[in-house]
Protein backbone atom coordinates (compact mmCIF):
# COMPACT_ATOMS: atom_id res chain seq x y z
CA UNK A 1 0.00 0.00 0.00
CA UNK A 2 1.14 3.57 -0.72
CA UNK A 3 2.51 5.68 2.41
CA UNK A 4 -0.29 8.80 1.84
CA UNK A 5 1.20 11.03 4.76
CA UNK A 6 -1.32 9.67 7.28
CA UNK A 7 -2.35 7.15 10.20
CA UNK A 8 -5.33 5.65 10.90
CA UNK A 9 -8.59 6.41 10.16
CA UNK A 10 -11.67 7.34 11.81
CA UNK A 11 -14.39 6.30 9.88
CA UNK A 12 -14.83 2.17 9.65
CA UNK A 13 -15.22 2.39 5.68
CA UNK A 14 -11.70 2.44 4.52
CA UNK A 15 -11.81 5.72 2.29
CA UNK A 16 -10.83 5.03 -2.06
CA UNK A 17 -6.96 6.67 -2.28
CA UNK A 18 -5.04 7.79 -5.45
CA UNK A 19 -1.65 7.19 -5.22
CA UNK A 20 -0.55 10.05 -4.10
CA UNK A 21 2.50 10.89 -0.95
CA UNK A 22 1.38 14.00 0.35
CA UNK A 23 -2.68 13.17 0.53
CA UNK A 24 -3.99 13.20 3.87
CA UNK A 25 -7.25 11.55 3.64
CA UNK A 26 -10.39 12.94 5.63
CA UNK A 27 -10.47 10.74 9.11
CA UNK A 28 -6.98 10.19 9.15
CA UNK A 29 -4.49 11.86 11.76
CA UNK A 30 -1.37 13.01 10.32
CA UNK A 31 1.89 12.64 12.27
CA UNK A 32 4.08 15.44 12.80
CA UNK A 33 6.44 16.20 10.48
CA UNK A 34 10.27 17.07 10.71
CA UNK A 35 12.89 18.58 8.30
CA UNK A 36 14.17 15.33 6.92
CA UNK A 37 10.51 14.11 6.34
CA UNK A 38 10.14 17.41 4.02
CA UNK A 39 12.65 16.33 2.05
CA UNK A 40 12.08 12.69 1.12
CA UNK A 41 8.33 14.08 0.58
CA UNK A 42 9.20 16.38 -2.27
CA UNK A 43 11.53 14.12 -3.77
CA UNK A 44 9.12 11.63 -3.79
CA UNK A 45 5.90 13.42 -4.68
CA UNK A 46 7.96 14.84 -7.96
CA UNK A 47 8.52 10.86 -9.11
CA UNK A 48 5.12 9.02 -8.20
CA UNK A 49 2.88 7.87 -10.91
CA UNK A 50 0.72 10.21 -10.16
CA UNK A 51 3.13 13.04 -11.05
CA UNK A 52 4.25 11.45 -13.61
CA UNK A 53 1.16 10.96 -15.35
CA UNK A 54 1.02 14.79 -15.79
CA UNK A 55 3.98 14.76 -17.41
CA UNK A 56 2.86 13.49 -21.52
CA UNK A 57 -0.48 15.23 -20.86
CA UNK A 58 1.12 18.60 -20.24
CA UNK A 59 3.33 17.65 -22.87
CA UNK A 60 0.87 16.47 -25.24
CA UNK A 61 -1.21 19.44 -24.89
CA UNK A 62 1.65 21.79 -25.55
CA UNK A 63 2.47 19.97 -28.32
CA UNK A 64 -1.14 19.86 -29.88
CA UNK A 65 -1.53 23.35 -29.64
CA UNK A 66 2.46 23.89 -30.43
CA UNK A 67 2.43 26.36 -27.51
CA UNK A 68 5.47 27.17 -25.01
CA UNK A 69 7.51 25.96 -25.01
CA UNK A 70 8.09 26.75 -28.50
CA UNK A 71 10.27 23.25 -29.62
CA UNK A 72 8.03 22.78 -32.89
CA UNK A 73 5.65 19.76 -33.97
CA UNK A 74 8.24 16.84 -34.95
CA UNK A 75 8.36 13.90 -32.41
CA UNK A 76 11.85 15.03 -31.27
CA UNK A 77 9.87 18.43 -30.46
CA UNK A 78 7.56 16.18 -28.16
CA UNK A 79 10.65 14.76 -26.42
CA UNK A 80 11.50 17.57 -25.43
CA UNK A 81 8.32 18.99 -24.57
CA UNK A 82 8.21 16.18 -22.50
CA UNK A 83 11.39 16.72 -20.54
CA UNK A 84 10.77 20.31 -19.79
CA UNK A 85 7.59 19.09 -18.23
CA UNK A 86 9.08 16.66 -15.94
CA UNK A 87 11.70 19.03 -15.03
CA UNK A 88 9.02 21.96 -14.32
CA UNK A 89 6.76 19.64 -12.07
CA UNK A 90 9.79 18.14 -10.30
CA UNK A 91 11.57 20.90 -9.73
CA UNK A 92 8.25 22.73 -8.36
CA UNK A 93 7.61 19.48 -5.95
CA UNK A 94 11.40 19.73 -4.56
CA UNK A 95 11.55 23.70 -4.08
CA UNK A 96 7.95 24.13 -2.61
CA UNK A 97 7.84 20.64 -0.44
CA UNK A 98 11.50 19.26 0.00
CA UNK A 99 12.92 23.31 0.21
CA UNK A 100 10.54 26.32 1.11
CA UNK A 101 8.32 24.29 3.72
CA UNK A 102 11.07 23.27 5.43
CA UNK A 103 12.13 27.17 5.77
CA UNK A 104 9.11 28.23 6.49
CA UNK A 105 8.07 25.68 8.75
CA UNK A 106 4.52 24.99 6.67
CA UNK A 107 3.35 21.80 6.38
CA UNK A 108 3.11 20.59 2.58
CA UNK A 109 0.31 17.39 3.09
CA UNK A 110 -3.13 18.32 1.08
CA UNK A 111 -5.61 17.46 3.72
CA UNK A 112 -8.70 16.17 2.15
CA UNK A 113 -12.21 17.23 3.33
CA UNK A 114 -14.66 14.59 2.87
CA UNK A 115 -17.73 14.11 2.76
CA UNK A 116 -18.15 15.77 6.00
CA UNK A 117 -18.56 19.47 3.90
CA UNK A 118 -20.50 20.77 1.03
CA UNK A 119 -19.52 19.69 -2.43
CA UNK A 120 -18.78 23.61 -3.07
CA UNK A 121 -16.80 24.25 0.40
CA UNK A 122 -14.85 20.92 -0.72
CA UNK A 123 -14.02 22.26 -4.32
CA UNK A 124 -13.72 25.92 -3.35
CA UNK A 125 -10.92 24.41 -0.20
CA UNK A 126 -9.12 22.54 -3.01
CA UNK A 127 -8.93 24.97 -5.84
CA UNK A 128 -7.02 27.34 -3.20
CA UNK A 129 -4.60 25.44 -1.75
CA UNK A 130 -2.22 26.58 -4.10
CA UNK A 131 -2.30 29.87 -2.48
CA UNK A 132 -3.25 28.96 1.22
CA UNK A 133 -1.13 27.37 3.16
CA UNK A 134 -1.06 25.77 6.64
CA UNK A 135 1.95 25.85 9.03
CA UNK A 136 3.35 22.95 11.22
CA UNK A 137 1.14 23.71 14.21
CA UNK A 138 -1.97 23.56 11.80
CA UNK A 139 -2.61 27.46 11.25
CA UNK A 140 -3.73 29.00 8.27
CA UNK A 141 -1.42 31.30 6.17
CA UNK A 142 -0.74 32.42 2.69
CA UNK A 143 0.94 29.09 1.11
CA UNK A 144 4.43 31.04 0.86
CA UNK A 145 6.01 27.68 0.22
CA UNK A 146 3.64 26.44 -2.81
CA UNK A 147 3.64 29.80 -4.47
CA UNK A 148 7.28 31.03 -4.10
CA UNK A 149 8.31 26.88 -5.24
CA UNK A 150 6.02 27.31 -8.37
CA UNK A 151 7.38 31.01 -8.77
CA UNK A 152 11.19 29.06 -8.98
CA UNK A 153 10.25 26.38 -11.23
CA UNK A 154 9.31 28.50 -13.46
CA UNK A 155 12.26 31.13 -13.12
CA UNK A 156 14.26 27.55 -13.63
CA UNK A 157 12.46 26.84 -17.36
CA UNK A 158 14.43 30.22 -18.51
CA UNK A 159 17.79 28.32 -18.49
CA UNK A 160 15.88 25.11 -20.45
CA UNK A 161 13.09 26.83 -22.46
CA UNK A 162 14.21 27.33 -26.16
CA UNK A 163 15.81 31.38 -26.75
CA UNK A 164 11.80 32.47 -27.95
CA UNK A 165 10.21 31.42 -24.53
CA UNK A 166 13.16 33.36 -22.67
CA UNK A 167 11.17 36.75 -21.70
CA UNK A 168 9.99 38.10 -18.08
CA UNK A 169 6.77 37.70 -19.76
CA UNK A 170 6.70 33.69 -20.53
CA UNK A 171 8.07 33.44 -17.16
CA UNK A 172 5.09 34.99 -15.29
CA UNK A 173 2.72 32.98 -17.57
CA UNK A 174 4.51 29.66 -16.69
CA UNK A 175 4.27 30.62 -12.62
CA UNK A 176 0.40 31.40 -12.81
CA UNK A 177 -0.46 28.24 -15.31
CA UNK A 178 1.84 25.63 -12.61
CA UNK A 179 -0.35 27.18 -10.14
CA UNK A 180 -3.45 26.89 -11.96
CA UNK A 181 -2.30 23.33 -12.88
CA UNK A 182 -1.82 22.45 -9.19
CA UNK A 183 -5.49 24.20 -8.18
CA UNK A 184 -6.54 21.25 -10.78
CA UNK A 185 -4.12 18.50 -8.98
CA UNK A 186 -5.88 19.53 -5.34
CA UNK A 187 -9.27 19.29 -7.29
CA UNK A 188 -8.31 15.69 -8.28
CA UNK A 189 -6.75 14.72 -4.61
CA UNK A 190 -10.41 15.76 -3.06
CA UNK A 191 -12.81 14.47 -5.59
CA UNK A 192 -10.65 11.36 -7.10
CA UNK A 193 -11.72 8.92 -4.50
CA UNK A 194 -15.18 9.71 -5.38
CA UNK A 195 -15.04 8.89 -9.00
CA UNK A 196 -13.43 5.95 -8.46
CA UNK A 197 -16.15 4.94 -6.54
CA UNK A 198 -19.40 6.23 -8.68
CA UNK A 199 -17.75 4.74 -11.56
CA UNK A 200 -17.18 1.42 -9.81
CA UNK A 201 -18.99 -1.95 -11.39
CA UNK A 202 -21.22 -3.65 -9.02
CA UNK A 203 -19.60 -7.09 -8.54
CA UNK A 204 -22.81 -9.61 -9.34
CA UNK A 205 -24.16 -11.44 -6.65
Amino acid sequence: MPDFGGQGSNTSKKPVLLPRIKLVAAGQQAPPQKARDKILLGLRESVTPYAMLGWPLSAGWSYLIDSSPNYGTNGEAFAQRLGAAAALNSSKEIFSDAILATAFHQDPRYYQRGHGHKLIHRAVYAATRPVIGRTDSGRTIPNYAFILGAGGAAALTQTYYPERNVSGTQFAQTWATSLGGSALGFLVSEFGGDAIQWLRISKPK
